[in-house]
């Protein structure tokens, strides 16, 4: 049996750098042959190291309470927000953004996705099931998991930057340094959010359809410049 020390110093704080790890290799190290099966395996792993530290993680973690209506209302609430402020954005400043498309095509390339059937699948796939993943690892796993350790606004801060650090990367793929910055820090804010709602309705389907439906509008406006 797992102790939560162990799970914390060997489970947990790992789990802080795994994504960033990954993104470094299939966006930045790596070439387009293998650039998606570097994607694949990361993803995969962010989905089995939970499981490897699972009788630990339920005998350790704090218990919160379940408003699962209160969940849903406020993370639909919040997603429809975020997609709202997200299309008027691109609408009114889409040339000051996107100056130059070449960045996303390459990438749309390395990862086979020039046509649109493929690009509009790994849509929902990282639209619907991928932001789950990400919600069963960045804030069950890793932020609830922080709380062995550390408060629960400082698991927040400590959980939301490391969520924000893969995208920082990612987006510099695309974006220049400032865009780059602002961008990833728009995204660790919304994680802190996610955190937020998820300690106090106790229910990742909150977190999980605000996350959804702000992965949905930034892969529409991805499909709109590309296609």
């Amino acid at each position: 049996m797992y102790s939560s020390k162990r799970l914390f110093y060997f489970g947990i704080l790992p789990a802080l750098f795994f994504q960033t790890i990954g993104a470094l290799f299939y966006f930045i190290f790596s070439d387009a042959s293998v650039s998606q099966v570097l994607y694949a395996s990361t993803k995969i792993f962010i989905f089995v190291w939970p499981l490897f530290w699972l009788p630990a993680a339920f005998k350790s973690f704090p218990k919160w309470t379940s408003r699962t209506k209160k969940s849903i209302l406020l993370g639909f609430l919040s997603g429809l927000l975020i997609t709202l402020l997200t299309i008027a954005v691109f609408l009114l400043w889409k040339e000051q953004l996107i100056p130059d498309l070449s960045g996303i095509q390459a990438k749309a390339r390395d990862f086979g996705l020039t046509k649109p059937l493929n690009y509009v699948l790994f849509s929902l796939f990282l639209s619907l099931f991928h932001s789950l993943i990400e919600e069963y690892y960045w804030r069950w796993f890793v932020f609830k998991g922080l709380q062995l350790k550390f408060t629960w606004l400082s698991a927040t801060i400590v959980g939301s930057a490391a969520f924000a650090s893969h995208h920082y990367l990612v987006l510099s793929q695309f974006f220049p340094i400032g865009l780059t910055i602002l961008f990833g820090t728009l995204v660790g804010l919304a994680g802190f959010f996610w955190c937020f709602l998820y300690k106090k309705t106790g229910s990742l389907l909150g977190p999980w359809l605000s996350h959804a439906l702000t992965d949905i509008v930034v892969m529409g406006i991805g499909y709109i410049l590309l296609f």
